[in-house]
């Protein structure tokens, strides 16, 4: 009876005592973010179609390629602009040589941009419609100005625009 009585007592005993082994679920680390599936995702990749899908969702975005010369003066604008109309300059060249802007360097180009991201000024160039309404005012592969801004003269030139609400790309 002492044995009965003793293993009662190491019953109770272990029924009120910590478990052995934690109730909470075990952390696992989660598949995907441990990069596991990357060759799979890379192996099955459709490329053409990510190409396609995202040139899809530029053709509904209004966005513009531009570049342009910055200088001091407007007079100083002026000249460059008459030595690109004789061709004794590309306007690539003329950026590089008169441009004040850090975009000088890549012969005045600053990439795609959209409504907004450049100055009234330069933005009203650009993305200007004329009076007719159903295409821009300055066409590309012109060079445009002088046009001042805060930052000085700029002559702009736009390589490419997307205007998809009057349904204009050139």
């Amino acid at each position: 009876t002492d044995d009965l009585m003793m293993l009662q007592l190491c019953g109770m005993a272990l029924a009120f005592s910590p478990p052995t082994r934690s109730l909470a679920r075990p952390r696992v680390a989660h598949a995907p973010a441990m990069g596991l599936f990357d060759g799979f995702k890379k192996a099955f990749a459709n490329q053409e179609y990510d190409a396609g899908a995202a040139e899809a969702r530029s053709a509904t975005v209004t966005s513009a390629r531009a570049a342009h010369i910055l200088t001091a003066t407007e007079a100083e604008s002026q000249s460059v602009k008459e030595q690109i109309a004789k061709g004794e300059l590309a306007f690539e060249e003329a950026a590089m040589q008169f441009s004040s802007c850090d975009s000088a360097a890549r012969g005045g180009m600053l990439g795609k941009f959209g409504p907004g991201t450049m100055v009234k000024e330069f933005d009203a160039v650009v993305f200007g419609v004329g009076d007719s309404g159903d295409k821009p005012e300055y066409p590309c592969a012109e060079v445009i100005g002088p046009v001042r801004t805060k930052f000085g003269f700029h002559l702009i030139k736009i390589a490419s625009r997307n205007m998809p609400k009057i349904g204009y790309t050139d």
